[in-house]
């Protein structure tokens, strides 16, 4: 996504920073001394208007008295983030003439726009005869201004009063200049002031305005090497002969061309720091002030360029239509390789494969005449291929469905023996711990992060030009990180020489001390945009030109190889979840979300299932099959560029339509494998059920029969023909307790006439609920839990809590302020099942942003829990933003709160890596808050973004990013949420349910916190079978239940059994590990595909968090 390039901007002014007010000003004090435009919300009347920015060249240069607005000012002032005008700042000026002095009074400068950069809206320098102000400007609209529509502009003023006295009699000049961000599209300029102030002629002004030394730009020379001085000039006369004096240097003629210009010359190096003194000369009088620029040594950098396009399948294009581009691009790269072999070997040619998907796709389709090509191109460093499948929001994933990330790769490697040891990401801002385990598990050593510029992004770019080796949770894994200096899409950086001298005056001055003389850009001509077809010879005519900084056309491997031999040794180590600022904009469509969600869950389940009862067909196709699919959904293009300024376009509607495939698909095909499973035992009509459980400890839950599937009775009995817990349910539906059931094992119930007789303590009032040592009272106006006891306990429910009215509370945020919650009203509490066994209510309510909510809550006598289904019929508010959050304002006092993420347990701020987001927590599959006597784990299978303390969801460009986590024990999941004004969803609507679970408990047990999110996310499976139908089991066996298995299943080439254990607990762990059958099965700790390794004794012990994965050969 590039809505913006990031700024590069660093110039620091010591008067203050002012917000422009979004209103339109008057121009007093005084009467108007000149205009340019007219201030009437149309900027037709100026250059290049009202759409026409594409062809921007040369800056505004205004004469008052003698220029044209409709030739000479440009409507749009670009910033340094607008690449389509070179990625640097650009200065308008004004020169008018001033007859007389004046001593007293203010004048009033009015720069009135009418639109700005919604999400890196300009900073602007405004300079009055060399007295300078920096004023920041708000967000504006979108980019219809921009592209030709003012009337869809965010209008607004800038205001500038100062004082009379800075006038000069003669020749006046104003600047207005980007410093920082993006566009603005102008409507007018004005100037107001007293009366005595009277405009004169403009006379011929030639002056410099700037003057600096390209810092580390060092050019060939037969005399040596020599620096680069560029002075900025502005002349509004025909062009000038004048003469330039630095310092000692002789001095020399030169030429001032007409207009504002960037002048370049070079001299010997100097050997030491020092400051110049820079003057123009005409007939030997000075022109103007005088300029000091300082100079010292340059350094020896050589930059690492690395081209490639981001895959932003789905953004500019309809996802067919843009990967068919990437691999055009594909071989477009390779014929460049080829073509530029003869360069000297750090201008050939060379493409990266920035994610996988493409290559994928093309590999199903090309010929062999075309594959020979791509790995002959890969095999020689022509071709690099980076290891992610697509540019994920990682914390999003469910724990396989993050190994299946990697699955690709590993299966190019297999089949092409090809070398991928590194990896890239673009755009996305964040990503979930574990993956560093996950990549160094599958070979991938290196991984270049590459940000989007600003929007949303929190505080990731102050990883630029951070270079470190990043741990995985358990500590044993890890790979070397390098963010870039710049974003994926640096601004200014062509193939050309100026926008090198550019590239590398910010580089210096944001990093002036950098350790290393290694820099690396991330080179792409835009979103699912091609290779540049001019960049070798460009590197080949610079390097011979220039000495430094050397120019290195690269893959990404390449790069990492050299920066690692040179610098690893110097590396520290970063271990913690850097907690994605993007995840957020996936509530934006709840409903497909949670399907998504549930997919990847019945998927894991299916691998188990398939494993205990047809292991010899497994199919291993179809479930990458689907885990592609699930994967896509949690890609990170979630909408079109339009998706919320023209979310009814046909475009962004057909986007959506199949991003919204990839979960339906996912699902669709996780409910086939499914049935696949079970064929072979299902005895179609059957009075018995065999009840699975997948999970790898013994369990014991509530499974529920339909009406239909139960008509035999009301009666259950096991095995042994004892009748279990049963009660009949006001839907009709039969619920029982299947209890005892093996790890990874299944056990038979049997359905029989008769009445129930179970007795239990479940029991539902008007406004109450209880079971076992579990006691709920409801608020009859809001419907939220407001009382939460176990037995003899303490209260679980805040109720000085003023912003969430208890647990499940429902609150609704329109517009741009957290605080102005509004609330569900006017609950009515149904009794739906008064017990024994089960006890529910129904709470319908109204609520604001939906046309219903309606709030079923659950306990059942003996397991101590309580299971919630908020059901919402949402209303479509566009275009309004707004959110939906559900709240849980626990009484622990003191608490932690233990977040779990895919292969990992994370602690708000301990266990975050440095600028993580800690306002929106993406959350795998339960939260945790106790304290060291009592807590509370929620589990949320359908929905994952989770906010602590308060509601702090940032808007989409100009959150306000905390900097450490909010205190409290309250949470609030956020459900919905349409701020976003690109790449996500401008509103929602129909019916969608979110699903939790409440386990109140003791001390802090993370083993159980794991059991207890698992089995609400991997609930026991039911199947009909006959009564003679043998219980099913997966030979595997383990001697601690603390260790989870997430993956079991066949070597896909015949040989044993591919197994993955995780240690999700907070302490060590020993265990040992079996096959039913085999005494003395050999056993193989491999990488995350079973291949390699070497063999281990069946004790194994884990580190907490540590992912193992074994091939096991009975």
């Amino acid at each position: 996504m590039k809505r913006s390039y990031f700024s590069w901007g660093v110039a620091v002014f010591a008067a203050a920073a002012l917000c422009a007010a979004p209103v339109r000003a008057a121009d007093s004090p005084g009467h108007l001394l000149w205009e340019i435009g007219q201030a009437d919300g149309d900027d037709r009347e100026l250059a290049l208007a009202p759409g026409d920015y594409a062809r921007y060249g040369q800056d505004g240069l205004y004469t008052v008295g003698a220029s044209d607005a409709h030739k000479d000012w440009p409507y749009v002032l670009p910033g340094p983030d607008d690449r389509w005008a070179g990625g640097t700042s650009h200065r308008a000026s004004v020169v008018f003439g001033v007859a007389g002095s004046v001593a007293t009074g203010e004048c009033r400068l009015a720069l009135h726009f009418v639109d700005a950069h919604s999400g890196q809206p300009p900073a602007l320098k405004i300079t009055v005869n060399g007295e300078s102000w920096i004023k920041s400007t708000e967000p504006g609209s979108g980019d219809g201004a921009l592209e030709g529509s003012p009337e869809l502009g965010r209008k607004f003023d800038i205001v500038l009063d100062f004082p009379a006295s800075l006038l000069r009699p003669g020749a006046n000049t104003i600047q207005i200049e980007s410093v920082r961000g993006s566009w603005a599209v102008w409507d007018a300029l004005t100037l107001s002031g007293p009366a005595s102030v009277t405009i004169a002629p403009a006379p011929v002004v030639t002056r410099l305005i700037a003057a600096h030394w390209a810092p580390d730009i060092l050019r060939r020379d037969k005399a040596g090497l020599r620096q680069i001085l560029t002075l900025s000039t502005i002349n509004n006369g025909a062009p000038r002969a004048v003469d330039l004096k630095v310092d000692s240097e002789p001095i020399r003629a030169i030429t001032v061309p007409h207009g504002q210009a960037n002048i370049d010359f070079s001299f010997p190096e100097t050997d030491r720091a020092v400051t110049d003194t820079i003057q123009l000369l005409a007939d030997g009088a000075p022109l103007g002030e005088a300029l000091r620029a300082a100079r010292t040594p340059s350094r020896r950098y050589t930059i690492y360029i690395l081209p490639h396009s981001h895959t932003d399948i789905g953004y500019t294009d309809v996802q067919a239509d843009a990967l068919a581009k990437h691999q055009r691009y594909l071989e477009e790269g390779m014929a460049l390789a080829a073509s530029t072999a003869k360069l000297p070997p750090d201008a050939r040619f060379k493409w990266n494969i920035e994610t996988l998907y493409e290559i994928d796709d093309w590999l199903k389709t090309a010929s062999p005449k075309q594959i020979d090509t791509f790995l002959q191109t890969a095999r020689t460093g022509g071709l690099g291929l980076d290891a992610l499948y697509a540019n994920e929001l990682t914390g999003l994933c469910r724990p396989e469905e993050l190994v299946s990330y990697l699955a690709c790769s590993n299966r190019l490697r297999q089949k092409y023996h090809l070398t991928i040891d590194s990896a890239m990401i673009s755009d996305v801002p964040g990503y979930t711990g574990s993956l560093a385990s996950i990549m160094a598990q599958s070979g991938v050593k290196y991984f270049s992060w590459g940000p989007n510029s600003g929007d949303h992004t929190g505080y990731a770019h102050r990883w630029d030009n951070e270079a470190f080796y990043w741990s995985g949770p358990s500590g044993k894994d890890k790979v070397l990180v390098w963010q870039s200096p710049a974003p994926y899409n640096p601004p200014g950086f062509e193939d050309n020489d100026a926008s090198v001298k550019r590239f590398m005056g910010s580089y210096r001055q944001r990093f002036p001390n950098s350790p290393w003389d290694m820099v690396y850009i991330r080179y792409t001509t835009g979103d699912n945009a091609g290779a540049d077809p001019r960049l070798s010879g460009f590197v080949e005519s610079w390097n011979k030109r220039y000495a430094y900084p050397h120019l290195v056309i690269s893959t990404t491997s390449h790069m990492f190889h050299d920066f690692e031999a040179k610098y690893g040794s110097t590396l520290k180590t970063v271990r913690g979840d850097y907690t994605g600022y993007w995840e957020d904009g996936a509530a934006s469509t709840a409903r497909a979300l949670a399907i998504n969600r549930r997919a990847a869950e019945e998927l894991a389940q299916n691998e188990i299932l398939w494993s205990m009862l047809d292991p010899s067909h497994y199919p291993h196709g179809r479930f990458a099959d689907a885990w592609r699919d699930i994967l896509l959904f949690d890609e990170h293009t979630w909408g079109a560029y339009s998706s919320f300024s023209d979310p009814n376009s046909h475009f962004v509607k057909a986007q959506w339509a199949t991003k919204q495939q990839f979960a339906l698909d996912g699902a669709r095909q996780a409910q086939a494998l499914r049935r696949d499973a079970v064929k072979s035992i299902a005895a179609g009509a059957s009075e018995t059920f065999a009840v699975f459980n997948t999970g790898s400890w013994k369990r014991r839950d509530l499974v529920i029969l339909s009406a239909a599937r139960s008509r035999a009775g009301d009666v259950v009995k096991n095995e042994r023909g004892v009748a279990v817990p049963s009660q009949r349910l006001s839907d009709g539906s039969l619920a029982f307790i299947a209890a005892d059931i093996p790890a990874m094992s299944s056990r038979k119930f049997t359905v029989s006439p008769g009445v129930s007789t179970t007795q239990g303590s479940a029991a539902a009032g008007s406004a109450t609920l209880s079971a076992g040592k579990l006691a709920l009272t409801f608020d009859m106006t809001s419907g939220a839990i407001s009382s939460l006891k176990m037995a003899g306990g303490a209260e679980l429910v805040d109720a000085e809590n003023k912003t969430c009215r208890g647990l499940n509370d429902y609150l609704y945020v329109l517009g741009g302020d957290n605080a102005k919650a509004q609330y569900a009203s006017g609950a009515r509490i149904t009794v739906l099942d008064r017990g024994p066994l089960v006890a529910s209510v129904r709470i319908d309510s109204e609520a604001p942003g939906g046309k219903s909510l309606s709030r079923v809550v659950q306990v059942v006598d003996g397991l101590d829990e309580i299971r919630i289904a908020d059901t919402l019929d949402k209303q479509a508010v566009y275009p309004d933003e707004e959110a939906v959050h559900i709240g849980f304002s626990f009484h622990v006092p003191g608490s932690t709160v233990h977040m779990d993420m895919p292969f990992s347990v994370v602690r708000p701020d301990i266990d975050q890596t440095l600028n993580a987001n800690k306002n929106v927590y993406p959350i795998s599959r339960w939260v945790d808050v106790s304290n060291d006597t009592l807590g509370v784990t929620c589990a949320a299978p359908d929905t994952p973004l989770m906010q602590i303390g308060k509601i702090t969801l940032p808007r989409e460009a100009w959150g306000d990013w905390l900097k450490t986590s909010q205190p409290g024990s309250a949470i609030y999941w956020n459900v919905m949420n349409n701020y976003w004004r690109t790449n996500y969803k401008a509103s929602q609507e129909g019916l969608v349910t979110f699903r939790y679970a409440l386990k109140p408990h003791g001390k802090y047990d993370q083993v159980a916190a794991q059991q207890f999110g698992v089995a609400q996310s991997q609930p026991l499976i039911v199947a009909e079978v006959a009564p003679s139908q043998p219980d099913a089991h997966l030979g595997l066996t383990l001697s601690s239940s603390a260790v989870l298995v997430t993956s079991c299943r066949p070597a896909e080439e015949g040989r044993g059994w591919i197994v993955r254990l995780f240690n999700g607990a907070d302490r060590s762990q020993r265990v040992t590990v079996g096959w039913r059958g085999a005494k003395s099965p050999r056993i193989w700790k491999t990488d995350l595909w079973g291949q390699g390794g070497k063999p281990i004794a069946s004790a194994i012990a884990l580190s907490p968090l540590e992912i193992v994965t074994l091939r096991i050969t009975p």
